[in-house]
């Protein structure tokens, strides 16, 4: 993760074996050795200079080049957050916004989500809005694998349970499903304020201290509007706004209280206890873990290396069509030389 220069990644410094460096930036902790002065013949038979001068001076540790040119393109205001999109920041604050994204999708992105929306991101050309619109759909219509729920076995007695399979849906259900999904409800007015408010909000930048922390809490403010965890009182329909039906889907559950798994739970039978993530920290996600390669409308998205790995993301292009890491150093930013 780092902040985006001219929409594409840019890399960091690797760090240092050996010796401790004496230079650190502080918010990346990119880390570079000192390099000495060098005296030419001239200076150093100056009468004004004497040898005790000439000895402390020689050992004076300086900054090295590498690292003064890039604390000077950090302080220029032409980096973007990758997860907000908030453009013309200086790297430091396009860092620390890109960590209270960080922060927020640990508490209100259930884990269980994740391998379901990258595998809808991976590849696909669609649009941002589209995506989430499409993931948002998924998630509140099926339950995910790995997601904690209720099982609800007699009245009022519930079983706290895990997804462990999703069975696929009948031809005569997905038929059905498939004319619900077509006048599917969309999401609640406030997430369509709130991504309007958005838009305005990503426009509006100014320097300063006190906007740069007034826009990260603002992160807070857009996204987390409500605890994961669910009320009592909204568990069974007691809601003003009612979210689209679950497809009739069965499932496989493991009870968490012992090592026993119940086949064939219909949909009816189960009451998701957290609520899933809204359509704005869908956005916060997907900006997140993914970049699209390339700046044309059907610029294909791709997904972090790390995480293509940890859920085996299928490819679907050769590689090097879709790398936006593999990029050149810019010709004021040489690679380092350790002096």
């Amino acid at each position: 993760m780092a902040p985006l220069l001219g929409r594409k990644p840019f890399p960091l410094v690797k760090p240092l074996p050996g010796e401790e460096p004496l230079f650190t930036i502080p918010h990346t902790q990119e880390a570079f050795r000192t390099r000495e002065i060098s005296f030419g013949p001239s200076l150093s038979q100056s009468p004004r200079v004497t040898e005790d001068d000439l000895e402390l001076l020689i050992f004076l540790p300086l900054p090295p080049r590498e690292y003064e040119a890039r604390l000077e393109r950090y302080s220029e205001r032409i980096w973007t957050c990758k997860s907000t999109g908030s453009s013309q920041l200086t790297h430091k604050e396009a860092w620390e916004e890109e960590q209270e994204v960080a922060e927020l999708l640990k508490e209100e992105f259930p884990s269980w989500y994740e391998k379901l929306v990258l595998e809808m991101v991976h590849h696909n050309t669609a649009s941002l809005e589209k995506l989430v619109d499409s993931a948002w759909l998924e998630i509140m219509t099926k339950y995910a694998v790995g997601e904690e729920c209720d099982f609800e076995v007699g009245k009022e007695k519930m079983l706290k349970v895990k997804i462990m399979k999703i069975h696929p849906l009948e031809k005569v259900d997905e038929e059905a499903a498939e004319k619900k999904s077509d006048g599917a409800c969309d999401s609640p007015s406030s997430d369509k304020e709130n991504s309007s408010q958005v838009a305005q909000d990503l426009q509006k930048k100014e320097a300063g201290g006190k906007e740069d922390e007034g826009r990260r809490e603002s992160i807070n403010d857009r996204a987390r509007r409500s605890p994961r965890k669910l009320p009592t009182s909204l568990k069974k329909g007691e809601r003003k706004w009612a979210p689209p039906k679950f497809l009739p889907h069965k499932y496989d559950v493991k009870l968490q209280s012992e090592d026993k798994i119940i086949s064939n739970v219909p949909a009816d039978s189960l009451i998701r206890t957290e609520r899933p993530p809204n359509k704005e920290i869908l956005r916060y996600f997907i900006r997140h873990n993914a970049l699209r390669a390339g700046t044309g409308e059907n610029a294909p998205w791709v997904v972090e290396d790390e995480l293509v790995k940890k859920y085996s993301l299928p490819s679907k292009f050769s590689d090097f069509l879709l790398d936006p890491y593999k990029i050149p150093l810019s010709p004021a930013m040489p690679a380092p030389i350790w002096l």
